[in-house]
């Protein structure tokens, strides 16, 4: 066995016995022959007295070899040291060019010859890494020297390699249909090119889609959830191809203008691939109409997996040049050419421009661009920004948000007029339903409701009082008219009783059910046999579940299903409002007696997140947040965040009596942590990550890392004031309520300590 030959299928050797000197050399080398990247070293694995082998091996190699230290390779630890080197040098080079998430190829060719040469050698030295153990899932490694430890963290990840694999197959693109020379230099490792080919990890790009669709329609266009979810995507679509990340930049465009309908079960590349169907199929129109060649015949051989080799298959492409009109011709390559074209020349130049045509799509855009002498619309532009309202300046100088009640009321009673038709006749005038609830917002109650006010006129403008509505504003819009219908039932049942709703049990929070009993025009809905009072409490049962549900109601919803839904919670709005006229009159108020505009005068309490989603412009508060952690640095956050955990852990000196006991607590310190601006609800990597780096001591419970986004649903993905126990029973019942006292335990902890960071300022 250890004589004869060394073999390229070997790959380790497990030796169980001691060996010296020639023993040693012989057995070793059955391993020494490589086999390109799969194998590019051999491996030993020695366990009998392990200290006795190496110093054997050492004195082997002082006989026997050369270059001893040259016979070994260098070990996982220096080879992630030199990966981690290499991507930095290419990261460099990218960087320089103002290329971000590695999008694209540098300009120039020294840079691209750099970048191929360091890409090259960092593969190589992640296929050796891999072999030595190394794996994706665990970028951290940890190695033991002695008594102490080393830890080397890979500087990227598995789709960011794939984004670099992706360009550096693009040096190596024939361009076809062109007569440009590839100026690169760097000669091409065939094993890297075919390596990983096909598409990259459709399914993280996808998810990372569909995250982006479900803020954006949720949270709008300028919130922080919805511009981090866009980045991420961003940066994923890097790992397309040049062609796919314009037309995939291009859809997000058109989502967030609007302009697209998403579909059920469609994919970001279903929707690439039928874009750029559709813009093959405008470009051949084009061509057809300005040569006169056959549309049907040009299409089948675009169609057929064309290339250079089978571009005449059985004289296609000859056939298909017949079709031309010359005349047309003649006109159409003089437009591009910028010159007159000899008629005898227009044969052999049409041949050269189909053939750039069919080939390559750069090319066939820039022969359409040149024929219809005007700029291809750019598929990165600016996204519009979601409208503004109407804004006004106070005497102070400040800003105040205004909305036209004229432009807003046409719309509502055209609503009204249809859902309210059956029970108007036992109401009041439908201008008085009408000024009912603008009274009611631009009526002074308490600070912790009054901010209402702000969100219900901003959906109710968006909705009825502008033109240029996108159907995502819309989505928007409905979303805050649900979610902020319990907080104006609130302030409604304060200015009739001059209190708050009060909870069904002393000592719990106010619910859902609560507010709903509070009112017998609600509640007594369900008992109300007439047809059109049973319709207005199956539109409660609606609100109710949307209010409920995490996603609301779903992007894919046709415009009509979302009128639909608009209209049902404008109706319980003006319906509840409509029906407590007497009681608002009877507790002193005038409904009649309010301006035509509804002004909210800007507050000196709130954030970005807060104020509309992000308009700097718009003012407003949040009542569910008087105090957050938002505005202070992320260091401060974080140190306040570890300093509350530290403080619920060690809550109560005995067990019995302590509240941060289980792992299911975890959801509560979560939850607030969202709630206060300590991290951004769904962010679940960064809160992990801010965990695990605080290194606490004595926890009851260790977080795992996809405990809380495999529970954060349901109730617990709504923010902590809307948590309710409604259709819990039994265990899930017992529970909720065991995380939701830890949660209040933590928000009182929470809260102390921002008040106490001196830079924060209420």
């Amino acid at each position: 066995m250890l004589t004869g030959y060394d073999s390229k299928w070997v790959n380790t050797l497990y030796v169980d016995k001691v060996m010296k000197y020639v023993d040693v050399i012989q057995a070793f080398s059955r391993t020494n022959r490589i086999f390109g990247p799969e194998k590019p070293f051999g491996i030993i694995r020695y366990y009998a007295f392990p200290y006795t082998m190496e110093q054997n091996i050492k004195d082997a190699l002082e006989v026997y070899v050369d270059r001893p230290l040259g016979v070994f390779v260098d070990k996982l630890e220096t080879n992630l040291q030199n990966i981690n080197s290499k991507f930095q040098h290419i990261r460099d080079i990218f960087f320089s060019h103002e290329i971000f998430n590695f999008e694209k190829l540098p300009d120039t060719r020294e840079d691209r010859n750099m970048f191929a040469q360091d890409f090259c050698n960092m593969t190589h030295l992640l296929e050796a890494a891999k072999l030595q153990g190394f794996v994706w899932e665990k970028l951290e490694n940890e190695f033991q020297h002695g008594d102490t430890y080393t830890k080397v963290t890979v500087e990227f990840d598995e789709p960011t390699y794939m984004t670099l694999l992706q360009r550096y197959r693009e040096l190596f693109e024939k361009r076809k249909g062109t007569e440009e020379d590839d100026d690169f230099e760097y000669p091409v490792d065939t094993y890297i090119t075919e390596t990983g080919t096909g598409t990259i990890d459709a399914e993280y790009i996808n998810s990372n889609f569909v995250k982006f669709v479900k803020n954006l329609y949720t949270e709008g266009p300028e919130s922080e959830l919805t511009k981090r979810a866009i980045s991420k995507l961003h940066k994923s679509f890097a790992s397309f191809s040049q062609k796919d990340q314009q037309t995939a930049i291009l859809i997000i465009h058109d989502i967030q203008r609007g302009d697209l309908r998403l579909e059920v079960g469609k994919t970001i590349r279903d929707y690439i691939n039928e874009y750029q169907l559709k813009e093959l199929h405008n470009q051949i129109l084009v061509l057809s109409e300005a040569t006169g060649i056959n549309i049907s015949m040009l299409q089948k051989i675009m169609s057929s997996n064309v290339t250079e080799k089978n571009l005449d298959e059985f004289g296609r492409f000859e056939d298909l040049k017949i079709t031309v009109n010359s005349s047309k011709a003649k006109i159409f390559l003089e437009k591009i050419k910028g010159r007159s074209i000899p008629s005898m020349l227009v044969n052999p130049m049409m041949d050269s421009i189909l053939r750039k045509f069919i080939l390559n799509a750069d090319e066939r855009t820039k022969i359409l661009k040149a024929y219809i002498n005007d700029n291809v619309p750019n598929a990165t532009a600016t996204v519009n920004k979601m409208p503004k309202p109407d804004l006004e300046k106070t005497e102070k100088g400040g800003t105040q948000l205004v909305l036209d009640i004229g432009k807003v009321k046409s719309g509502i009673t055209s609503i009204l007029l249809t859902s309210l038709s059956g029970v108007l006749r036992y109401m009041r005038p439908v201008d008085e339903i009408l000024d009912s609830v603008f009274y009611v917002l631009n009526t002074k109650s308490i600070d912790s409701l009054d901010s209402v006010g702000m969100y219900i006129s901003s959906a109710l403008s968006d909705l009825f009082a502008k033109e240029d509505t996108t159907i995502v504003n819309k989505f928007v819009a409905f979303n805050l008219l649900v979610t902020k219908f319990e907080a104006y039932l609130k302030k409604l049942y304060y200015l009739i009783n001059k209190e708050e709703v009060k909870p069904q049990y002393e000592g719990d929070d106010v619910t859902w059910k609560d507010v709903i009993h509070s009112f017998s025009c609600l509640w007594g809905l369900k008992n109300n046999f007439k047809a059109s009072y049973q319709q207005l409490y199956q539109y409660l049962i609606l609100v109710k579940g949307w209010r409920n549900d995490e996603s609301h109601i779903s992007p894919t919803a046709s415009e009509k299903e979302l009128q639909v839904a608009i209209n049902i919670i404008v109706t319980l709005y003006f319906y509840t409002s409509g029906s407590c006229i007497t009681d608002l009159e009877s507790a002193g108020y005038n409904i009649k007696d309010h301006t035509s505009k509804i002004i909210f005068m800007k507050s000196g309490n709130y954030t970005k997140k807060e104020a509309f989603d992000g308009n700097d412009d718009i003012p407003g508060e949040m009542a569910a947040e008087p105090i957050n952690a938002r505005k202070l640095s992320e260091q401060t956050r974080i140190d306040i965040l570890r300093n509350s955990i530290v403080k619920l852990i060690n809550y109560s000196y005995t067990k019995k009596e302590s509240v941060f006991t289980k792992q299911r607590h975890w959801i509560a310190i979560y939850r607030i942590a969202a709630d206060y601006g300590f991290v951004i609800d769904g962010d679940y990597p960064y809160f992990n990550k801010i965990i695990g780096e605080m290194k606490l001591e004595n926890l009851p419970a260790t977080l795992t890392r996809d405990f809380i986004e495999k529970n954060n649903k349901g109730i617990y993905a709504s923010s902590f004031e809307d948590w309710t126990n409604e259709g819990l029973t039994g265990k899930q019942l017992n529970e909720y309520e065991d995380i939701k006292h830890c949660a209040e335990v933590f928000r009182n902890i929470v809260t102390e300590n921002i008040k106490k960071q001196k830079n924060y300022q209420e």
